[in-house]
């Protein structure tokens, strides 16, 4: 694990920034109680409050578990009101800044922690501090130096927690700095407008289908006239016999089938009964 993938471990969304949860994971890391923090509390104390750190065994251990419970709540107290309270924007960024700057261990050496000085000096505040800027006679050797209590040859978190809270109360610079930088507010970040889509390209209009050709209707089949029935023929004159009293034409195909019935007057042909012919 490289140096800056301290904070990549963290950086869940990889947006190059700690978000509230992200943020919580790491102090919860970072902020342990334990055997370090423990001894920068009690280097702490020895600079804020002599008379508490005189009852603090050097070791941890030497400690009985109610007064180690007494002594763990009041490290979280401060932790919270260090982080949560009036100069939370700086230890905030202190803290992101020693997250991209340190070790798999957590831990920064001599080159990482100049790094991180000149990254938080020229990000926040009123500028370098005379510790840190050599024209005014200071080196971040002599820094690390301060910070390194345990001369392990590196900083932990809890030393760089000790070494601002120490050295503000003997550098009236490095205070105004601290309470400067926990007043700056980072710029936001311009918000880019998202480029607008390309449109698509309009296909190529088809040309149109011809539209089929309506099939001819059949031809109708000439209707055949239907048959006539033949006319009954009349019969001529000559075959005629008239009534004398009317005009009704008696027919003598009539007469003969009268007479062929047995009917021999011709007065059965019309009531009349005379017949002209």
């Amino acid at each position: 694990m490289a140096k800056a993938d301290l904070f990549a471990r963290f950086d869940a969304d990889g947006d190059g920034k700690l978000d509230k949860e992200e943020y919580k994971a790491a102090s919860d890391m970072l902020l342990e109680w334990g055997d370090e923090w423990y001894r920068c509390s009690r280097a702490i104390a020895a600079v804020k409050n002599p008379q508490l750190a005189a009852a603090m065994p050097e070791d941890r251990g030497g400690l009985d578990a109610a007064i180690e419970a007494q002594f763990k709540g009041q490290f979280e107290s401060v932790k919270m009101e260090r982080f949560e309270g009036d100069q939370a924007q700086f230890w905030q960024m202190l803290m992101t800044a020693f997250l991209g700057h340190a070790d798999r261990a957590g831990n920064l050496d001599t080159e990482a922690f100049h790094a991180m000085l000149g990254e938080i000096f020229s990000g926040a505040g009123p500028g370098p501090l005379a510790i840190h800027d050599p024209t005014k006679g200071g080196t971040a050797n002599e820094f690390f130096a301060l910070a390194d209590s345990n001369d392990s040859g590196d900083v932990s978190f809890a030393e760089l927690v000790a070494v601002f809270e120490i050295e503000s109360t003997r550098s009236d610079e490095l205070r105004e700095w601290i309470q400067s930088a926990a007043a700056h507010k980072p710029e936001p970040e311009p918000e880019t407008e998202p480029e607008p889509e390309p449109e698509p390209e309009p296909e190529p209009e088809s040309e149109p289908e011809p539209e089929p050709e309506p099939e001819p209707e059949p031809e109708p089949e000439p209707q055949s006239e239907p048959e006539r029935k033949p006319e009954p023929q009349s019969e001529p004159e000559s075959a005629q016999v008239c009534c004398a009293l009317c005009p009704r034409v008696l027919l003598l195909s009539d007469l003969l089938i009268r007479l062929a019935r047995g009917c021999l007057s011709v007065r059965c042909l019309c009531q009349h009964g005379r017949v002209r012919g």
